[in-house]
C-alpha cells in the first residue's frame, strides 16, 4: 500500500525519529499497512506475526490477546516500547521499555491526561484505580456493562469524547469504534512530545548548571532526571490488585454463561458470595473464544490468583445446563 500527503500531512505530520518500535501483528488485518505508517513517520519499526494471507494464524498464540512474543521482541532488542493488536485491528495493548504491560485503563488515563478531558467511558471490567484516579483529577467516569458497543452507545448518549475497554478497544474523540493502529498512532505521539519537551528541557538545565559550576568551580550531580516512558505517562495512575484467569471451557458451558442459565446464575452467586470483605468478581464468557473469564478485584494480588484458580478448578468440575 502506498499513502500520500493526504495520509499523513493533516495538521503536522508528527516525527517518530529516534523511537524504536516493537509491532505484533496478529497475522491480521494490520499486516498491511501498520509498518509502513509508522516507518512514514521516522519510527524504526521491527514487527512480528506479519502474515497478511488471513488464514488460520490469526491471533494464533500471538497479538493483544498472547503477549509474551512481543514482551519477548521489546526486551531483548531493547525497544522503546511495542504495540500489539488483535487480528481485525480494533484492539490495541502496548509494552513498555522495561516489558510492563500498558493496558486499556493505562490508554485511557494517557489520552485523558494529554487531551484533558472531562469525562470517560470504561466498562465494569476496569480496574478499580481508575475511580481513584477520577477522584484525584475530577475527571468524570461513566461506567457501561462490557462491549466496546456498550461503551460507543453510552459515549454517543451522553456525548462522551473517549471511551474504551482494559481489553484495548480504545474509542477516540470523533471516532465510531476502536482502530488499534490509530490508537497507537496517537500514544506514540504523545510520548514523542514528552521526550522532545524533556530532552528541550534538559539541554536548557544543562546549560544552567554549566553556568552555575564555573561560578563556583564545583561540577555538580546529575539531577536524576528521567526520559519519558510509557508508564510514566500514566504515573497518576495506580492500579488496585486484579487478576484475570481465563479458563477454557466446553461450549455448553461457554453458552450457560452467556445466557446466563439457571446453574451459570447459582455458580456466579456461591462465588460472589464467598469472597472476603471489600472484594468483588465478576464471571463472564468470552465473546470470540470458548473461555470462561473470571476477573476478581481484591486488596491482595497473590490471594485473588489463588481465589481465582481455586473457583476456575470448581468451574471445570460442574455441569451446567
Amino acid at each position: 500500500a502506498q499513502f500520500g500527503p493526504a495520509t499523513t500531512s493533516v495538521r503536522q505530520k508528527p516525527d517518530f525519529s529516534g523511537l524504536r518500535i516493537g509491532l505484533d501483528l496478529a497475522c491480521g488485518a494490520t499486516s498491511v499497512t501498520a509498518k509502513q505508517i509508522f516507518e512514514e513517520l521516522g519510527a524504526e519499526v521491527i514487527t512480528i506475526n506479519e502474515d497478511s494471507s488471513f488464514g488460520e494464524k490469526i491471533n494464533a498464540g500471538c497479538g493483544s490477546t498472547h503477549l509474551e512474543p512481543l514482551i519477548q521482541l521489546v526486551k531483548e532488542k531493547q525497544l522503546d516500547f511495542g504495540a500489539a493488536f488483535d487480528g481485525d485491528g480494533d484492539r490495541c495493548l502496548m509494552i513498555d521499555h522495561d516489558g510492563q504491560i500498558i493496558d486499556g485503563d493505562d490508554m485511557i488515563v494517557i489520552l485523558a491526561n494529554y487531551l484533558g478531558i472531562p469525562e470517560v467511558c470504561v466498562t465494569i471490567m476496569a480496574n478499580k484505580g481508575l475511580l481513584r484516579w477520577a477522584e484525584k483529577t475530577g475527571i468524570k467516569i461513566a461506567m457501561t456493562d462490557v462491549g466496546d458497543q456498550n461503551v460507543s452507545a453510552k459515549m454517543r448518549e451522553d456525548g462522551i469524547l473517549l471511551g474504551g475497554e482494559q481489553s484495548g478497544h480504545i474509542i477516540l474523540p470523533g471516532e465510531p469504534m476502536g482502530d488499534g493502529v490509530l490508537t497507537a498512532l496517537v500514544i506514540t505521539k504523545i510520548l514523542s512530545e514528552a521526550r522532545d519537551k524533556f530532552n528541550h528541557e534538559d539541554t536548557l538545565l544543562a546549560d544552567y548548571q554549566t553556568i552555575q559550576d564555573e561560578k563556583t568551580g564545583q561540577a555538580s550531580e546529575n539531577s536524576g532526571r528521567t526520559l519519558p516512558t510509557l508508564s510514566t505517562l500514566c504515573r497518576n495512575f495506580q492500579k488496585l490488585p486484579q487478576t484475570i484467569k481465563n479458563q477454557p471451557v466446553d461450549n455448553l458451558t461457554k453458552q450457560a454463561f452467556r445466557n446466563l442459565s439457571e446453574t451459570a446464575q447459582q455458580f456466579i452467586a456461591t462465588e460472589t458470595e464467598n469472597l472476603p470483605a471489600g472484594w468483588s468478581i465478576n464471571i463472564r464468557a468470552s465473546g470470540t473464544e470458548d473461555l470462561v473469564r473470571i476477573t476478581i478485584w481484591g486488596d491482595d494480588a497473590e490471594a485473588i490468583q489463588k481465589t481465582a484458580d481455586a473457583i476456575a478448578e470448581r468451574l471445570t468440575e460442574t455441569v451446567f445446563e
